[in-house]
């Protein structure tokens, strides 16, 4: 049966209305979540959409295509399993007849055998008739003669009878006689007339024996010849008087035999001397007598021996005709059953493959009706997931796959209705007819990808998170070397190259060409006949005999393929191994990836020869090369076209920009024509990174175990596919060796051999695997703990822009939590609070590096989003009373037009809005009539909510349950917003405890953190913040001060007023060297530690122009100074220049250089989107803490020039911090109930 007719694949053009009808859902959904994700951006547009058709086009071909060649390799598999079935099946058959045939042949010739036996021994019978007739008729006329001279002799016989010959006779004659192997038939007849005499059976074997008796030659001495009979006589004379026994003709032959048939003549004779003494007439008319009758007899059995052998002629023609027949018919079974061929069992050897195969044809079959539902998904995905965080994606994909089964769904974001399914667990029945079928279960992985791919990723120690997984496969889609838009990735960390190293073959990115038809199609067997043997049986040979040499010859066979399978057997290793040792024909090498940067001056020329060469180009920090007019024309996609641009050609442009940016770096039609993807920090990863360095200190010998056991279930696995490859190969390619169905039958069972072991060894691996996991599940509840604060804290990114929270600080927050453990574990019982007691260290050290890169003023914020963290890890804080909390549930869309509770009417003491959401929190079960508590007890809700903290007492209702803290969280922000700041801060201390400010001292820059690459940017308060108390150059005069620098150029005089006039009090200059530029034209150079430096001043006509600045930085960049920029504004002549010198290689900037750029928070908007971007941020706010307002005094006393005594110092120093600290609070400070 052909391919095209068992698999089935849906009419396109009749699913033409199903799958517009998707794709407008899939477009509208993205618009609408893109509108949510910025909706300042391009991303989501009519461009985009017809490149989602083509790609659904291209993935629809390349899927089809993959199914249909992997059931081709199947279906061919399995009919040549099919047709050696049938071949086996065949020869059984042949086999059985030819038994049935043979057994009807032996039949015949037995009984054809049994007739000519009878019939031979019947004409055997009478010639012994008609032979004794004529011997006793000659033996009669010869007495008859001798009677008148018997007398006369009978005396000299007597004596000479017996003494002569036995004289003659030696004992050496016996043992030549015994030395034949195969004696003279004359001798034969001797032995035989011997074995008569001593009434042995005769025969060359039982003469030989009889020789071979112990004192033979005294036995011959003491023969009993007087006892002798007259048959005995009779038979001895016969025997004597045949032909060939006479004395010559033995001594001829044999003198040995001659004297024993001497001696044999000479009992015979004494014998007859004995009996010559009856009277002589008597005995003569007796023998007339006789001799008269015997020779009528004679004649009678003459003619009846005549008859008999007339017969026996045609008999015998009969036999040897059945003789012949049934040597063929043994011939042909012998062939047919060379090798016991037929009693393999093929079926079950068989069964395995056939089983598996079929099942893998089935499956394959249902992939082909939900083929355009599959590559309607995956295209979208390819389009539209790109931009969006990991979650959305999932969310967006579990979206689109329930509108394309046909289930009512929305097409935007609502947070809250995915809670409140979840939380409902309702079964939702899907629609009996869909709008388009897809795989069950969906997988992008195992569409886009294969499991040899995710293995050799696993390999390659790519990430394993199934989110990264799923960017990866993205990034590296063929679709992009089609599309109509570029990939423009998002990639702060330089995930990129990590997947695209190496690229996808030049197969997977072009239309295969189709299965080769008939390729490894039908097993073609041996056809050649074995040898024959040469036939060494008798015609005339009898069927005992036969049926004796035929096991014979079976049994040497059997030996003769025994010896011959090991042979085969060790031709079979040795061809394996030699196939090990041949180089494997290599498939082609994966396209090789030009790696430019936007800010290399050889860009154009570069890109140029790349296109034309048709080799992929990933293009990093391409917002730097957008003046490259070779760039510019590349991003021109739809107009490029050979030979200019050859097939192969694929620009995958890379930025550290964030999302938000792209619109002022790039603008909004550049954006248009570029399919964005984001690579940026991804929780999973940072999840199994947490995890690896958490095990490397707290347990090495599991880390080291883990990853081993993972090497080794890789390299099975690996093992089982090249198995199941190698056993699908064998019945696909016509090999000479897998010709003869011996071998290939062996090669066959050795292969589901070894594939077994190699299953059996993946599941023995996986249950260890199991085992290890459960001994790394307390350390990865540690890290889900870590993980639920940075997942809390990852919102402060949307409300601080320039905030991020980046895995190597988050790294580095698990270090220093492990570092601050001791981890002197004695007693199993003592890792929980171990552990416990790290989970702490690592909320705190989380917590506190946000805090320190965010500033004081930001430690409630980031306490409430710690503490409700915690919260989620212990299970209190179920998704939908996190979103009552925060943005609120009324925010979501499904809750807008829900009815208030009937019959309850508004208190005056609530407002519209704060009523509204009290009805939409009665979804939650917690709140359930709330509405009417409120209106019901009004004055023991405002007697509650006039508390002044959220802590103390219950909450008044709404039912019988006591309120969690969380719960009354949420009530306090709905219904005393006013007082949020310190519910958050009652709610944070409850959670946990002491302050996170308690150990931090002021603040602080992480010089540690920063790179010579890397702008340090730091945030100053906006003017008249009560927060602006201290200036960071002190900071960085301190970090200076530490850091060993080398200026050389001169401080003028007019530097050094100014320098003291800014710090005040006439203060020495520090040792330190850096360069400091303010644009505001107050104040502009500083440097110290040397006598002569060069003031460079900007912002007035008196300073140096722009083009000074960028010889300074320059300068600074290549003997590593410092640089600090104050006030800096946004300037087309230095935007280019400065973006450029920070973005280059590390290799060309002096490792001691830092840039400093400080700039009021306002005025972060006004700067180069390229330098905000490639900056970090610090966030330079002050504490409104009284002990941290104490500290900051003491640290400016101490920079002044005297020193004062303590006593007289400290006073001064508490008034000045008491002053300042009611300064900052203003009216708020003054109505706190403190005592002052």
């Amino acid at each position: 049966m052909l391919i095209a007719d068992s698999l089935k694949y849906p009419d396109l053009q009749a699913s033409v209305p199903s799958v517009a009808k998707a794709m407008a859902l899939i477009h509208l959904s993205a618009a609408s979540y893109q509108g949510h994700l910025c909706p300042e951006l391009p991303l989501v547009t009519p461009k985009t959409f017809l490149d989602f058709l083509d790609t659904f086009v291209l993935l629809q071909q390349q899927l089809t295509l993959q199914i249909k060649n992997k059931a081709q390799r199947i279906q061919n598999a399995l009919g040549n399993l099919r047709m050696l079935i049938e071949q086996h099946n065949a020869h059984s058959n042949l086999v059985f007849a030819l038994e049935q045939q043979l057994k009807g042949s032996r039949e015949s010739l037995s009984r054809l055998q049994h007739q000519w036996d009878q019939r031979k021994l019947l004409y055997g019978r009478q010639l012994a008739e008609c032979q004794q007739q004529e011997n006793l008729i000659e033996k009669l006329t010869k007495q008859r003669d001798a009677l008148r001279a018997q007398h006369e002799a009978f005396l000299e016989q007597m004596g000479k009878a017996f003494l002569g010959p036995l004289s003659q006779l030696q004992v050496a004659d016996f043992e030549e006689i015994r030395s034949y192997r195969a004696p003279p038939e004359s001798v034969v007849q001797v032995t035989d007339a011997l074995c008569d005499l001593f009434h042995r059976e005769t025969g060359w074997a039982s003469a030989k024996q009889l020789l071979c008796t112990e004192d033979f030659y005294q036995e011959l001495v003491v023969f009993p010849k007087e006892k002798m009979t007259d048959s005995e006589m009779i038979k001895l004379s016969l025997a004597l008087k045949a032909p060939g026994m006479s004395d010559a003709a033995l001594r001829a032959v044999s003198i040995p035999a001659a004297s024993l048939a001497a001696w044999l003549w000479a009992v015979l004779c004494y014998g007859l001397a004995q009996r010559r003494g009856l009277p002589t007439g008597l005995l003569l008319r007796q023998v007339e007598a006789t001799l008269a009758r015997e020779q009528a007899r004679l004649a009678h059995y003459h003619f009846q021996a005549q008859e008999i052998l007339k017969y026996d002629l045609s008999l015998s023609k009969k036999l040897e005709d059945a003789q012949a027949a049934h040597r063929h018919v043994v011939e042909n079974l012998h062939q047919a059953k060379c090798g016991q061929y037929h009693k393999w069992p093929i079926k079950a050897a068989l069964l395995t493959p056939m089983d598996s195969w079929t099942t893998e044809l089935q499956k394959l079959k249902g992939h082909c009706t939900t083929v355009l539902g599959d590559a309607l998904l995956c295209s979208a995905a390819v389009v539209y997931l790109g931009p969006f965080p990991p979650a959305r994606r999932q969310e967006l994909l579990d979206k689109w796959l329930a509108l394309s089964r046909g289930c009512q769904e929305t097409l935007g974001p609502d947070d809250v209705a995915q809670a409140l399914k979840q939380t409902q667990k309702s079964v939702v029945m899907p629609p009996k007819n869909p709008l388009l079928s897809t795989r069950s279960p969906f997988s992008l992985l195992s569409l886009l990808s294969s499991k040899s791919q995710q293995f050799q990723w696993d390999r390659d120690l790519k990430p394993q998170a199934k989110s990264a997984r799923l960017a990866g496969l993205l990034l590296r889609s063929h679709t992009h070397y089609f599309s109509c838009r570029w990939p423009l990735l998002l990639d702060p960390s330089n995930q990129a190259l990590i997947w695209l190293n190496p690229l996808p073959l030049e197969e997977t990115r072009c239309s295969a060409p189709g299965p080769t038809e008939g390729r490894g199609k039908g097993f073609k067997r041996n056809q050649g006949k074995e040898p024959k043997e040469e036939d060494t049986e008798e015609e005339d040979v009898d069927s005992d005999e036969e049926c004796e040499k035929t096991k014979e010859q079976e049994a040497e066979e059997r030996g003769n393929e025994e010896e011959q399978e090991e042979k085969e057997q060790e031709e079979d290793e040795e061809e394996e191994e030699t196939e090990r040792q041949e180089p494997v024909t290599q498939a082609p090498p994966p396209p090789h990836l030009h790696i430019f940067s936007g800010s290399d001056p050889e860009l154009g020329p570069q890109l140029r020869e790349a296109a034309a060469s048709g080799q992929p180009v990933l293009l990093t920090n391409m917002e730097l090369g957008l003046e490259c007019p070779e760039l510019q024309w590349l991003l021109q996609r739809e107009q490029l076209s050979p030979p200019q641009v050859q097939p192969g050609f694929c620009l995958y442009l890379s930025t550290a920009l964030c999302l938000s940016a792209l619109e002022k770096v790039l603008g909004c039609e550049l954006l248009k024509g570029l399919n964005v993807l984001d690579l940026g920090m991804n929780m999973e990863i940072l999840e199994e990174e947490m995890l690896h360095e958490i095990l490397c200190v707290e347990c090495p010998e599991l880390e080291s175990h883990w990853q081993d056991l993972k090497i080794r279930f890789l390299d099975t696995w690996e093992a089982v596919e090249a198995a199941e490859e190698r056993l699908l190969t064998m019945l696909l390619l016509q090999n000479s060796k897998h010709q003869k169905p011996a071998k290939f039958l062996r090669g066959i069972v050795r292969a589901q051999a070894g594939l077994c072991q190699l299953r059996v060894h993946c599941e023995e691996l996986e249950e260890l695997r199991l085992q290890e996991a459960a001994s790394c599940a307390p350390y990865r509840r540690v890290v889900w703990h870590g993980m639920a604060i940075v997942k809390a804290l990852s919102p402060l990114q949307n409300l601080l822009p320039l905030f991020c929270v980046s895995p190597e600080n988050c790294l580095a927050a698990t270090r220093r939590a492990l570092n601050s453990m001791k981890r002197e574990i004695h007693h199993r019982e003592e890792l929980p609070c171990h552990l416990l007691q790290l989970k702490r260290q690592l909320t705190r050290q989380l917590l506190g590096s946000a805090v320190a890169t965010l500033g004081l003023t930001q430690v409630p914020l980031v306490g409430a989003l710690g503490a409700l963290a915690v919260l989620r890890m212990a299970r209190k804080a179920p998704e939908l009373e996190r979103l009552a909390l925060w943005p609120g549930l009324a925010a979501s869309p499904s809750t807008d037009h829900r009815k208030l509770v009937s019959g309850v009417a508004r208190p005056a003491w609530l407002g519209p809005r704060a009523w509204h959401e009290c009805g939409v929190l009665e979804l939650l079960p917690p709140f359930a009539g709330l509405c009417a508590s409120l209106a019901g007890h009004s004055s023991v809700w405002q007697a509650y909510l006039s508390l002044p903290s959220t802590v103390l007492g219950p909450a008044p209702g709404p039912g019988t349950d006591p309120l969690s803290l969380l719960q009354k969280l949420i009530l306090w922000r709905v219904l005393r917003p006013e007082c949020l700041a310190s519910a958050l801060a009652a709610f944070t201390t409850s959670i946990l405890g002491r302050p996170l400010d308690e150990n931090l001292g002021t603040s602080t820059i992480p010089f540690e953190q920063s790179q010579a690459t890397q702008p340090v940017l730091i945030l100053l308060p906006p003017p008249g913040h009560p927060t602006a108390s201290l200036h960071p150059l002190t900071v960085i005069q301190k970090l200076a001060a530490k850091h060993e620098q080398v200026c050389t150029q001169p401080l003028s005089h007019r530097a050094t007023e100014l320098l003291r006039a800014g710090m005040g009090c006439g203060a020495p200059l520090p040792a330190f060297s850096w360069i400091f530029l303010d644009y505001s034209g107050t104040f502009e150079v500083i440097c110290g530690g040397q006598k002569h430096l060069e003031v460079i001043a900007l912002g007035s006509e008196a300073w140096d122009p722009v083009s000074a600045v960028v010889g300074t930085l320059r300068q600074a960049m290549h003997k590593g100074h410092w640089l600090v920029l104050e006030n800096l504004v946004s300037d087309l002549e230095l935007e280019l220049p400065l973006a450029q010198q920070v973005s280059r290689n590390v290799a060309t900037v002096h490792r001691d250089f830092r840039l400093w750029l400080i700039v009021s928070a306002e005025a972060v908007a006004s700067l180069p989107a390229i330098l905000t971007q490639h900056s970090m941020p610090v966030f330079w706010d002050q504490s409104l803490e009284l002990g941290h307002v104490l500290v900051d005094s003491v640290e400016l006393a101490q920079q002044g020039l005297s020193v004062q005594p303590p006593a007289r110092v400290l006073p001064l120093l508490l008034l000045h911090g008491l002053l300042l600290h009611r300064q900052l609070y203003g009216m708020k400070l003054q109505a706190h109930r403190g005592r002052w």
